[in-house]
């Protein structure tokens, strides 16, 4: 395989990982927007869904030709650095679509509830995630240290958002007899989790980046 025909290689590998984290942000832009209009019908949850299932089948095409690249050229060094890094970073994308999936799944039901309380939080944390996931793909794309540190900084937020409403709900449980209102915040307690796993996943996509330019480990 020659040098120009491994570039290419590695130029439709890293198109397929900004792929993924378009799709990524489009989902998250549909939880924002039921979160904000305390709406989320049937027909929507399945194009998201939809658009999730192709975070799956990317990840297994992305993977393929990453095996492939390294079967063929055999690269050694900073080539196989980053190689490994893009079979890295597509399963942790591939891991924010399930959470995705699994925000819509419960988010529908609580809407169904017509609970709404912390609706406007949960907007503000789909706000951060939207933004991490945009600028960890631009740091990727660009091998940029500077906006990945930046990136990380904003999954504290993140962190710090979750606690405050784990403990909120957490209270709200233990106070109410109302059944649908127990239910609606154990829910929306998955949601926070669900929520703070994918900052976990960029933070990891963000320490891969750090070994894929500096050859360095977190």
């Amino acid at each position: 395989m020659t040098r120009d025909r491994f570039n290419r290689k590695i130029a439709t590998e890293e198109k397929i990982i900004e792929t993924m984290g378009t799709i990524i942000q489009e989902i998250l832009s549909e939880i924002i927007v039921a979160l904000q209009k305390k709406e989320l019908s049937k027909e929507k949850v399945e194009e998201v869904l939809d658009k999730e299932s192709q975070l799956d089948k990317l990840t297994v095409e992305c993977e393929q030709l990453c095996i492939e690249t390294i079967a063929l050229h055999q690269p050694m060094a900073g080539d196989l650095r980053e190689l490994i890094s893009i079979i890295k970073i597509s399963s942790d994308l591939e891991r924010i679509g399930d959470h995705t999936r699994k925000i819509v799944r419960k988010l529908r039901k609580v809407i169904e509830m017509k609970e709404f309380d912390n609706f406007h939080v949960l907007a503000e944390m789909g706000i951060i995630l939207r933004q991490m996931v945009e600028q960890i793909i631009i740091a990727f794309h660009e091998k940029n240290l500077e906006l990945t540190q930046n990136t990380l900084i904003l999954d504290n937020q993140i962190d710090e958002i979750q606690r405050n409403l784990f403990l909120n709900m957490i209270a709200k449980i233990k106070s109410s007899t109302d059944e649908t209102i127990v239910s609606s915040e154990i829910y929306l307690l998955f949601i926070t989790r669900f929520m703070e796993r994918i900052g976990d996943h960029v933070q990891n996509i963000g320490e891969r980046i750090i070994y894929l330019t500096t050859g360095q480990y977190i």
